[in-house]
């Protein structure tokens, strides 16, 4: 077998094999990306809180990362946190609920996503309960129009397409290197 055959074979396996991770590789599932995009310091009651958001602007239709830490000074913390999202004036929509979670990353945290179903100004009712008592705080946010393209077509034209070409490519040279040897061929 030609070496350069073999190697187009390797390459074509390789792209193959790469092309087949990144469709079966799982969706990771941390509660939040690595640095929040807004962090908002608030006070519930007796408890000093930092509110941290993982998006900004937070999309309508899309789950909104929060994440509840105990603020700077702090003593003590919060135990549990719900978050209540409603509508601020002008959105006609119904509110929706979060219960949060103790958060793996941070110590004391609380950790959950909240759904805004419509664009528009939202308030995030945050109620903690600790051994302080009950206390709300109130955050507000402003949720934008959704993406022009769902995620999947935006992957689909940034790497499949590409991908796909240079797969194509590979097999077109590999084809034309087996008829250009045949010519070449006493």
């Amino acid at each position: 077998m030609k070496p350069h055959l073999t190697l187009a074979r390797g390459l074509i396996a390789a792209l193959a094999l790469l092309a087949l991770a990144a469709i079966a590789a799982p969706v990771p599932a941390a509660a939040h990306a690595e640095r929040p995009a807004t962090s908002v310091s608030v006070t519930a009651g007796p408890y000093p809180l930092v509110v941290a958001l993982y998006a900004d602007p937070p999309r309508a239709g899309a789950d909104l990362p929060i994440v509840v830490s105990p603020g700077p000074g702090s003593r003590v913390g919060p135990r549990t946190a719900r978050v209540v999202a409603r509508p601020g004036l002008g959105v006609s929509a119904t509110p929706t609920r979060a219960t949060l979670a103790p958060d793996p990353d941070g110590p004391g945290s609380l950790a959950g996503a909240v759904r805004l179903t419509v664009t528009g100004p939202w308030l995030l009712e945050i109620a903690v309960d600790g051994p302080l008592g009950e206390a709300a705080a109130v955050v507000p946010v402003t949720a934008a129009a959704p993406g022009a393209l769902p995620a999947w077509v935006g992957w689909l034209i940034g790497v499949g397409l590409p991908l796909g070409g240079l797969i194509w490519f590979v097999i077109w040279q590999q084809g034309y290197l087996r008829r250009l040897e045949a010519v070449t061929q006493p």
